[in-house]
Parts: structure tokens; C-alpha cells; sequence
């Protein structure tokens, strides 16, 4: 029902957004299919790929053979349809070899209800899902120890040497384990103050706060977490932002330093960041040309990587078209902001576009278009609020419509 459901595109939510889902994603995959992007890495080149009718968004492609493609190269899908046809022969071949019902109810149980989880992994993401891909693990291998029963295939041992003890034994299973469990551990407790700090800085204005959960984020995560460093780069570009006279040169360029090292730091982590590369361009416009290296790309550059790295990145556009106008190039300046306008946002990021497009237009003498602006600014707020509002309630008031 719920496969049905999905592809007739019956339900108001991700259902109805499967076709963009899947569309883009056949975009990656024309781009990235033949080696693929890196296991895990498919929400950090959607963005790329995002068609401007996606309401949503995406972390996962929401069908796992097409996901694996992307992430795997052209093996993966391979590889999955490949295992899939192992499974259905060796079921076949074992319901055949016995006249035991029984047996046969036992093989075949198992068989169907991963079949049914396979069936539905087409249309979402249950095996990127770990407790629905350590619930199939577990009936494959009831399943493949039925089969086994039958077939009396031959079975190669693998086990610890005699010599040692079950403690170690069990040490050494349960050392990845322990490893993959503190490095996740550690990364969502650096997103925990990653968050606190971004708090910090937005709402209660502490900076002192700010840079003890930056600082702590960037231990615990042993500078593996991306966001800390672009996080943290908001206070040196205030301090260039705010020209303080008490600064000289030198410790502005100490300063400019700083906040590109940090840039720096988020690009070798993740170098999809849209973020990261909009910073190295507004650093720049910041402080003399003396201050930049050679081998940092010009603002404008950086701009455009931006938006095509994330084609929502609003302060990106908005920067790229005032130096567009600057050279007088008003109708590109223009354009790359109404590029943007088809894209649904969902951060109050998208005000700055539409009162951008809305004060370009006013200079042109175009009233249609900056009364549009002003109307899209209206029921952009509207929209907030009322999410705002949603989100502010409780669970139970969403529970009994309170």
C-alpha cells in the first residue's frame, strides 16, 4: 500500500516530491555515475542538483539502488541487483531439493519479507535506515541458515586461533564496535555545541559562550567537524567588518589570517561547504588586496562556486550581483538574483533576495515587478510564522490538535 501510495504521489509530503527526488538524482548520477561521489555523501551534492519545484529537499535520494549509484559509481547498482539474484537462485534451489514443508515455510518466510524490503527500498531508503538494515540482516541470515540446511553447501570456518582466550576473543569483536561508537558519539556531541554556539552568536549575543562551545565543538570532533570552523568565522569577520581604528595592519592581517585558516580548515573537512567558499569570498572584500594570498580565487569566483555548489545560497547571489552592478553589468546582476526566485527557502535568508530584487527593480522604474517582490516578502513572513507557530507546539497539542 505504501509503495502504491508513493507512486501515484497520493500523500501531501516527501510522496509528492519523489519525481524531483529522483530526477536530480538522475542528474548526479549522469555527472557522477561511473565512480561515484564517496559512500555517504549524497546530501552534499544535492544540493547541486536540486530542481527549483523540490519543496523539500533531501538527504537521501529515497530509492537506495539509485543512491548507491551515486554514492558508489556504477558498480554499486551492479553489485545490489547482482546479490539480490545469488539470494532467488539459492531460494529456489533449496525449496526445490526438499519435499518438507516445514522447511520449505521456513525458507520461504524469511525470503518474502525480505523481498518485500527490497521491494520497497526502490521508492525510499530503508537499507540507509540502520534499524530496518539490521532487521534485514538478521532475517538474511535466518534465512540463509534454513537454505543451508538443505543445500549442505560447504562452509569455510572462520575463527580466532585456538590459543585465544574468549576474553580476547571478545575484545576484538567488540573493538569496532567501540570505535565506530566513539566517533559517532563524539560528532554528535560536536554538533550539540556547534548548535549551542550558533545560539550564542544569533540569539543571546555571547560571545564569550560562543567561543568556549566553538572551541570545545572543534576538540571533540578532533577538527573533524566543518561547521565549527565556518562557525567560527563570523568573529574575525566582525572584527574586519567593524574597522576598528585600535586595530593596525598588522593585527588585522593576524585577523584576516585567522578567519581564512579557519575557512581553510572547513574546506579540507568538507569541500562542498557553499558556505565555506561564499566566506572566502566576502573575506576578501574586507581588507586590502596586500592582505590576500595568490592563491585564493577572486570574490567573484568564489561567488559563483557557491551557487552552483548550492543554487540556494541567497547571500552568495545577493554579494555577486553588487559587484555585477559595480561593473555596470546590471542586467546580469539582476539575472542571478531572479535565477534564484524559483527556489522555495525556508530560512529567512530568502528576505534578502526578494528586497534585493525588489530595490533593483524600484531603480528601473519597474513597479510591477518591485510589487511582486513586496508580495513574495508577505507571504514568505506569513509562511514563517506559521512554521514557527507548528513548531512551537507540543507534542501533545500536535497529538490532539490542541
Amino acid at each position: 500500500l505504501r509503495a502504491v501510495e508513493t507512486l501515484i504521489l497520493a500523500q501531501e509530503d516527501l510522496t509528492s516530491n519523489r519525481l524531483a527526488l529522483w530526477s536530480a538524482t538522475l542528474s548526479m548520477i549522469k555527472e557522477h555515475g561511473v565512480f561515484g561521489t564517496g559512500i555517504g555523501t549524497y546530501f552534499l551534492y544535492f544540493p547541486e542538483f536540486r530542481l527549483p519545484e523540490d519543496k523539500y529537499g533531501a538527504f537521501y535520494a529515497h530509492s537506495d539502488p539509485l543512491q548507491y549509484w551515486v554514492e558508489l559509481g556504477v558498480l554499486g547498482p551492479i553489485l545490489f541487483y547482482a546479490f539480490i539474484i545469488a539470494v532467488i537462485f539459492r531460494t529456489i534451489k533449496a525449496v526445490k531439493k526438499t519435499n518438507n514443508a516445514a522447511q520449505k515455510l521456513k525458507i520461504l518466510t524469511p525470503f518474502c519479507a525480505i523481498g518485500a524490503v527490497i521491494l520497497h527500498t526502490h521508492i525510499t531508503f530503508n537499507l540507509y535506515n540502520l534499524s530496518i538494515l539490521f532487521g534485514t540482516g538478521f532475517l538474511l541470515a535466518v534465512w540463509f541458515l534454513q537454505t543451508q540446511k538443505v543445500l549442505q553447501t560447504p562452509l569455510k570456518v572462520i575463527s580466532f586461533p585456538a590459543n585465544y582466550t574468549p576474553s580476547l576473543r571478545t575484545s576484538l569483536l567488540a573493538l569496532p564496535f567501540i570505535m565506530i561508537g566513539v566517533l559517532f558519539t563524539a560528532y554528535v556531541a560536536s554538533e550539540h555545541f556547534v548548535n549551542k554556539a550558533r545560539t550564542n552568536l544569533l540569539v543571546e549575543n555571547d560571545l564569550e559562550a560562543f567561543s568556549d562551545n566553538i572551541v570545545m565543538a572543534n576538540d571533540i570532533s578532533l577538527q573533524g567537524n566543518y561547521r565549527s570552523f565556518v562557525l567560527a568565522v563570523n568573529v574575525p569577520m566582525t572584527l574586519l567588518e567593524q574597522k576598528d581604528e585600535s586595530l593596525d595592519e598588522a593585527k588585522r592581517k593576524d585577523i584576516f589570517d585567522l578567519a581564512l585558516h579557519y575557512l581553510k580548515s572547513a574546506r579540507s573537512v568538507n569541500p562542498r561547504s557553499a558556505s565555506a567558499l561564499y566566506y572566502l569570498g566576502k573575506i576578501q572584500q574586507l581588507v586590502p588586496d596586500h592582505f590576500i594570498p595568490d592563491d585564493l580565487l577572486s570574490s567573484e569566483e568564489y561567488y559563483i562556486q557557491a551557487i552552483k555548489t548550492d543554487p540556494l545560497h541567497v547571500g552568495a547571489r545577493v554579494e555577486l550581483s553588487k559587484i555585477l552592478e559595480t561593473k555596470t553589468l546590471h542586467r546580469d546582476a539582476m539575472q542571478i538574483l531572479e535565477d534564484g526566485l524559483p527556489f522555495r527557502y525556508n530560512t529567512s535568508s530568502a528576505m534578502q533576495l526578494y528586497g534585493r530584487l525588489m530595490e533593483i527593480y524600484g531603480r528601473a522604474g519597474d513597479k510591477k515587478g518591485a510589487r511582486e517582490m513586496f508580495i513574495k516578502m508577505q507571504a514568505f513572513q506569513n509562511r514563517l510564522s506559521r512554521q514557527k507557530a507548528k513548531n512551537a507546539r507540543s507534542f501533545t497539542q500536535h497529538l490532539w490538535g490542541e
